[in-house]
């Protein structure tokens, strides 16, 4: 095959116009440009504009020269050092086991000292005992002290009492005759006193009026629109402050609350008859301050708390320190099976007849039980008493009661022994405490 076929196999079935003219192009004289001929060194600057300049790789463009690779250069180095520090704030919460969840969280602090409050607060506070701030009050205060909304969760003796009081501290910073500004909710009135007792070390000084509902009768006559106004915190129960709302008129005035605080709302927010659902959606109801700030604290994480706070608190922050529904470290716990539910008393017995150090709290789920269990254990000679919300016993009586049974020693290997037992809640202040389930 030569050089034709193959030609001839390549343009088959091609067909090229009859008519073939060569277009008309058009001739130019070119004139050099005499700056051209001009050596390099004689040639003018020229500028360059750099919105024209070449794309690399899609969006990447040729570096600009001068003050704006200079501008450049610091923006990058402002926005590595921020890197830095988020990533180093991050790390000391973990190492805090400190979890947020939230827009715009302030960062934890180190000390008391940069909680930037008044020295008289830092001076109670180490007063009180606190040598530096717990995980909880490192982080919840800052959040706090700005106005912000919040939802803590935190083991029982980690200092949540502190954590509120401080802010509350800084904000009112002294006694105004406006009525109550700050409104804190507890489950039980033995909790309610001592937050109450709380409040007061944590604000020597300051003049505050600190109430407590403890007698309904004088409540109505001190707290209604009549009264002075002279107070400035109410620490009290769900059902005494809704009973002084329901009145006609009402017993006492929300108007002016600044600050709503719900300790151990988990428990606040159980199901059944002990929920105080109701009662909170009122108090809220009658705290019409729109500027007014929420925060709740509990021990426990349950979901119902939190997406009760989802819907009402907006621009929330939700802080968790440790496990969610964790124990506290300080307190040394031993887990004992026993089998069946008679097999809990004769584990009790055991655990008394081997010789325990009083005073002893036993918790138990209802009052019912409480008494069962006290009619049980007064039958063998235990030195033993009963306390829940069907007893008018006062705190005075309490604290008597146990005052009385530090002073007791408990004999090894004998069946009397010396036993408390109490189905109030309240939190552990000795940090060596030891519970056994």
């Amino acid at each position: 095959m030569d050089t034709y076929d193959i030609f001839k196999k390549l343009t088959k079935s091609l067909r090229f116009p009859k008519n073939n003219r060569v277009s008309s192009i058009e001739i130019k004289n070119i004139v050099p440009n005499p700056e051209d001929n001009k050596p390099n060194h004689v040639k003018k600057n020229i500028k360059i504009n750099h919105e024209d300049s070449i794309t690399l790789l899609r969006d990447i463009k040729q570096h600009q020269q001068g003050k704006k690779r200079k501008h450049s250069n610091e923006e990058d180095l402002k926005q590595k050092k921020l890197i830095l520090e988020r990533e180093e704030v991050k790390h000391y919460r973990n190492a805090n086991n400190i979890s947020v969840v939230g827009r715009r969280i302030p960062d934890p602090v180190r000390s008391f000292e940069q909680f930037n409050v008044d020295e008289s607060i830092i001076e109670n506070l180490k007063k009180c005992g606190y040598v530096e701030p717990t995980p909880i009050q490192k982080q919840a205060v800052p959040i706090l002290l700005e106005g912000r909304q919040l939802l803590a969760c935190a083991p029982t003796g980690s200092g949540k009492t502190a954590a509120f009081m401080i802010p509350i501290i800084h904000h009112l910073k002294g006694p105004q005759k406006q009525g109550f500004r700050v409104l804190i909710l507890c489950p039980t009135r033995e909790l309610a006193s001592q937050t109450q007792r709380e409040c007061v070390r944590l604000s020597e000084g300051r003049s505050f009026r600190i109430h407590i509902i403890s007698k309904i009768n004088k409540a109505l006559n001190q707290y209604g629109p009549k009264s002075n106004k002279k107070y400035d915190i109410l620490i009290t129960t769900p059902n005494r402050l809704c009973y002084l709302l329901k009145q006609d008129p009402p017993a006492i005035q929300l108007s002016n609350i600044q600050w709503l605080i719900i300790d151990e709302a988990d428990k606040l927010f159980e199901e059944g008859s002990r929920s105080f659902r109701e009662q909170l959606q009122q108090i809220l109801q009658a705290c019409d301050n729109k500027e007014k700030k929420i925060a709740m604290f509990s021990a426990t994480h349950t979901p119902v708390v939190a997406k009760w706070c989802v819907r009402n608190m907006p621009g929330l922050i939700r802080v968790t320190v440790g496990h969610r529904n964790a124990a506290t470290d300080t307190v040394d716990q031993k887990l004992q099976f026993v089998g069946s539910e008679h097999g809990k008393l004769l584990a009790l017995r055991d655990l008394i007849r081997q010789g325990v150090q009083p005073p002893v709290l036993i918790f138990v789920q209802s009052k019912d039980r409480a008494q069962q269990l006290f009619n049980e254990l007064i039958y063998d000679g235990i030195m033993v008493d009963v306390i829940h919300a069907d007893r008018t016993q006062t705190q005075v009586h309490i604290l008597k009661l146990f005052s009385f049974l530090k002073n007791l020693k408990v004999p090894r290997n004998r069946s009397r022994s010396r036993l408390v037992r109490i189905n109030v809640r309240i939190k552990p202040q000795n940090k060596q405490t030891k519970l056994t389930i």
